[in-house]
């Protein structure tokens, strides 16, 4: 019963699993894409993100902009690829082996087939290449192959022959041909699952699974979990165990989130989840090129590739778009230009019905009475109003009901003009009113009077006005009457910046009235009352676009119709910035003028397609692409028959000056189709060129000699740097400015000097003795003035030294005279006193007392102080300058020591002891704060 029952469950979500519609995408490459074989065997993705393919015709490789095919030798089929670490290991017929990049980014085989002793290739063909702890293991249907780095050896047993060669948590496993799954220790094979236990089928994949356990996928679509612990083995069922019996598997592998990929003979891929539903179902009628997958890979960004019998299938597993479109057994269901979306029902307006798709049965089905051009389906208050040529319709039970008073309808809005609730209705001849009825149904009310031009769109603005776009040419901003029954002004935009620039767009953006050409867009200031540009949004885009519409997402984001693709942009706070951009060649549909994106309540965004329609997942747009390092692939230069040669990638080039032609390929491996910028610049020799280029191919001709200095910066669509690389190069001198041609045209120049110089030699000869008798004389002459200028000189000494000594005479001749008028009057007293006969105690004192006038006369001291700055430069003046504390006594001893006097003559002349004078050289030396080892009289004999 608990069997039953579970079954049941597992039927009702299997059913709910299949109806499952929307997709991811799928890029088909075929011959004419990638030119080589059809049949493309094995593939893998190298460490720096290129993809490789085991192709009929070689080793063909991509990175997103372009293919390569590099011949294998022997020109032999690349059955097995395998990409480790800078290694690609390629396996063939009777030969293996692997490349690299050399030096100049060339592609080098390396065979180590030739590296097996004491074996000989039997036919061996090499189907399968894996990596078990550090050796490279190459397997053909009776040999497994070694190489452990240095030597290669071989293993062939006598019973058994590997089928499939596998490694999973650092072991090897075989599934042996007629026989079991087995282990290899190196040595032998040891059989741990019996060919009975898996049904009589072989097992042709093997996924690491949690716990250490292993998904073992067998042939006749039987899928098991392997415990290699206790050898324990259980069956891991799917809903779609009976199609993959049917459709013969032959690879698989886990994604890295757990989502397995099975990849058959007859039917496709097949995506299974965990609890074993089905997710996705590729074939040839859904999607897929080719029913036979031969090979398959998750790239580092878990996207898909498989190898196919005829050509190669990405899927884009982990991007947030996925897409729509009606079964292979479903009639195509033309250019969409409007959706809806209602719980698990569709509608669409497409230019040949209306449509409805349940989600659940994944039927489209067309709406009655609604055949034809249909431009919009929108639902207000409960209804659905659809727009086609002929009426504008209401749907009632999924039926078209025309609405016989209109006249066809393009656009229709719910709005409020002149503080009244409407809905707004754009015709082919003008527009209308729907108001509502007393039932709350919006019912057709009337037709406004005064314009009656074609709409193809419209916008109301914050203050009711209209502003609408003509169907062929030109805008208008209109203004209704309080009735809303007339038109009350209207102006015409037949451009908006003067110049014919193709149709006009209007749309709201976060409230404001845009309109745009296919050069920039414009908005409505409400201060100047005027279109002004968007500069904010024009500086947004990487480029000029014509921006067709605009669609919110919520309160900051936003998507931009361009027509190149859709942007979404994130404009909190009224900052602008690009968070996702998706390019219309992610589609192979065509896109039309009129695509606009419709945002359901939940804020799931859907994209108007041809035949279908794509849903972008807002939750996981973050899941961005793994960027790999931008690098030089090749750097390849020209001469001027169209030869070429190399430079080195990872070092410095040089070049001869033949080869001026300088060709630059970056290697920046993605598959998104997402364009991204990159910013070249070059440097040298005059030259400064910077250019924008969506190609990672530069190419620069008729480069001068010199040094050069090359840049690339890559930018994503968000237009954030991602990448950058540099080079250093140098094109050389050509020969005829080298150096040993300079050599020689310097000799060459050196002769002909030499003999053009020898019929002049007399003249100048000649000339020159008499431009020497000519400088003889003048140097006499400069003697002559040396000599009278020495003259002058040393009569100039002479009278300062003459000066010098006047000043000295001078000064002891004042000293002198002082004496002698001093002792003449002493003379005179004397005599005097000897004439009258009288000397009495009296006279004595008075002789006293003049002679010590004599001594403290401070006249005498003045005049000497006088004197002595005359003949000693100021030298009072400096000391008290220098040393403000200095009394005038002491600067009379100063005077004296500089006269360098002794100590007694300087005690007699200021009438004191020995003792005296030597206190108060004591005290000068204290305020000079000269030290005591240091001389006084040297020290003021030096001031200056």
């Amino acid at each position: 019963m608990k069997q039953t029952f579970s079954f049941i469950l597992f039927i009702l979500f299997s059913t709910s699993a299949f109806s499952s519609s929307f997709m991811p995408l799928v890029r088909h490459y075929s011959v004419k894409d990638y030119q080589a074989d059809n049949q493309n065997w094995s593939v893998t993705q190298a460490h720096n993100g290129v993809m490789y393919f085991g192709n009929s015709g070689g080793l063909l490789s991509y990175d997103g902009y372009q293919w390569k095919l590099t011949k294998v030798a022997g020109g032999q089929i690349a059955r097995s690829v395998f990409a480790d670490g800078q290694r690609i290991y390629v396996g063939s017929f009777e030969e293996f082996g692997y490349f690299d990049t050399d030096q100049y980014g060339q592609l080098k085989y390396h065979s180590l087939s030739r590296l097996l002793k004491n074996c000989r290739m039997r036919n061996d063909e090499i189907w399968k290449i894996v990596k078990v702890g550090k050796s490279i293991c190459f397997q053909s249907f009776s040999t497994c192959f070694y190489y452990d780095g240095k030597t290669v050896k071989a293993y062939r047993d006598r019973y058994y022959d590997p089928l499939f060669l596998f490694s999973c948590f650092g072991k090897m496993y075989v599934q042996l041909i007629n026989s079991g799954f087995s282990i290899f220790n190196g040595h032998s094979y040891r059989i741990v699952i019996q060919r009975s236990q898996l049904n009589n089928s072989d097992v042709v994949a093997v996924c690491p699974y949690y716990n250490k356990l292993m998904l073992l996928v067998t042939k006749s679509g039987k899928i098991y979990v392997y415990n290699p612990n206790n050898n324990k083995l259980s069956p891991f069922n799917t809903q779609i165990d009976g199609d993959l019996a049917k459709a013969t598997v032959n690879r698989a592998l886990l994604t890295k989130d757990n989502l397995l990929i099975i990849g058959t003979i007859s039917d496709g891929l097949y995506a299974i989840r965990k609890d074993g539903s089905l997710l996705w179902h590729f074939n040839r009628s859904e999607s897929l090129s080719n029913n036979t997958v031969l090979g398959l890979c998750c790239d580092a960004n878990n996207n898909i590739w498989a190898s196919l019998d005829d050509g190669i299938a990405f899927i884009e597993y982990n991007s947030p778009l996925t897409l729509l479109t009606p079964k292979y057994n479903q009639p195509p269901i033309g250019m969409i230009y409007s959706i809806l979306h209602q719980s698990d029902k569709f509608y669409l307006a497409t230019n040949q019905a209306l449509y409805t798709l349940n989600t659940k049965s994944n039927d489209f089905k067309i709406i009655p009475n609604s055949n034809g051009q249909n431009w919009y389906i929108n639902e207000f208050d409960g209804q659905i109003f659809g727009g086609s040529n002929t009426y504008c319709t209401h749907l009632k039970n999924d039926i078209a009901i025309p609405i016989n008073q209109t006249t066809g309808s393009t656009c229709i809005k719910k709005c409020t003009i002149n503080g009244k609730e409407i809905l707004l209705n754009s015709t082919y001849a003008g527009l209308e009113v729907f108001v509502k009825n007393s039932s709350k149904q919006w019912l057709w009310s009337h037709n406004i009077t005064g314009f009656s031009n074609p709409i193809r769109h419209f916008e109301v603005d914050t203050d009711g006005s209209i502003w609408l776009t003509h169907m062929y040419k030109g805008a208008y901003h209109l203004w209704l009457t309080d009735n809303l029954r007339a038109v009350r002004y209207a102006k015409y935009f037949d451009t908006l910046n003067g110049t014919d620039e193709g149709h006009i767009h209007v749309m709201k953006i976060q409230g404001d009235i845009v309109l745009s050409n296919e050069q920039s867009a414009y908005v409505y200031s409400n201060i100047k009352h005027a279109l002004v540009p968007f500069t904010q949004l024009n500086k947004l885009l990487p480029e000029p676009n014509n921006i067709l519409g605009a669609a919110e997402v919520n309160g900051h984001l936003f998507w931009l119709i361009t027509s190149k693709g859709y942007v979404l942009v994130d404009g909190y706070e009224g900052q602008f910035r690009i968070k996702a951009y998706i390019p219309f060649s992610k589609f192979d549909s065509s896109i039309h003028n009129e695509s606009s994106v419709f945002v359901d309540k939940e804020g799931n965004s859907y994209f108007n397609l041809n035949n279908g329609f794509a849903h972008y997942d807002l939750k996981n747009r973050d899941n961005s692409p793994k960027l790999f390092k931008m690098s030089i692939e090749q750097i390849e230069c020209f001469n001027n028959k169209r030869e070429s040669i190399f430079l080195p990638i990872n070092k410095d080039g040089e070049v001869s000056f033949s080869y001026r032609e300088v060709s630059f390929r970056l290697l920046m491996p993605h598959y998104d189709l997402t364009p991204y910028m990159i910013h070249y610049s070059i440097k040298g020799s005059g030259l400064n060129l910077e250019t924008d280029s969506y190609d990672p191919v530069m190419h620069y001709g008729n480069l001068d000699y010199g040094t050069y200095d090359f840049s690339a910066v890559i930018y994503n669509d968000l237009n954030q740097k991602i990448g950058e690389v540099n080079y250093h190069f140098i094109i050389n001198r050509p020969f005829y400015l080298s150096w040993l041609a300079i050599c020689f045209y310097i000799i060459l120049l050196g002769t002909a000097i030499y003999y053009i110089s020898r019929w002049r030699l007399h003249h100048l000869m000649k000339k020159e003795k008499e431009a020497y008798e000519i400088e003889q004389s003048k140097q006499k002459l400069k003697m002559h003035e040396q000599e009278l200028l020495i003259a002058e000189q040393n009569k100039k000494l002479l009278e300062s030294e003459i000066s010098l000594k006047s000043k000295d005479l001078a000064s002891m001749a004042m000293g002198i005279i002082a004496k002698n008028n001093m002792l003449e009057e002493l003379r005179s007293m004397i005599q005097e006193q000897l004439n009258k006969g009288t000397t009495t105690n009296k006279f004595m004192k008075q002789l006293l007392i003049k002679i010590s006038e004599d001594i403290e006369n401070k006249e005498f001291w003045e005049l000497f102080q006088q004197n002595f700055d005359l003949i000693h430069a100021n030298f009072f003046r400096h000391l008290r300058e220098r040393y403000p504390e200095l009394t005038p006594t002491d600067l009379r001893f100063c005077a004296l020591l500089r006269l360098n006097l002794t100590t007694k003559d300087i005690a007699q002349i200021n009438n004191l002891t020995v003792r005296g004078v030597e206190a108060a050289r004591y005290r000068i030396r204290k305020k000079l704060n000269i030290a005591e080892e240091d001389s006084l009289v040297d020290f003021l004999i030096d001031l200056v």
